[in-house]
């Protein structure tokens, strides 16, 4: 699966998403282009932080997934 066809299947997910990334991750632009294409999708930016250090940033992220988990309804599987 290439760039394009992952760009063509985000719009069609259909489950709530949170993206969090340092602004100092090489991949800052394409998660936050990506989080944009995603409906129902929240983008966290982690200030000063690279791909490594946002990964370990518990404390700066925690309180984000908390939040994002305390506003999702449980669903039967």
């Amino acid at each position: 699966m290439g760039t394009e066809d992952v760009e063509q299947a985000l719009p069609n997910l259909d489950t709530p998403c949170l993206i969090y990334c340092g602004d100092a991750d090489g991949f800052f632009p394409s998660a936050k282009a990506s989080a944009g294409l995603i409906p129902n999708c929240e983008f966290i930016t982690l200030p000063g932080l690279d791909h490594g250090q946002a990964s370990r940033a518990s404390e700066e992220s925690l309180p984000f997934i908390l939040k994002f988990l305390k506003q999702m309804t449980p669903t039967k599987v």
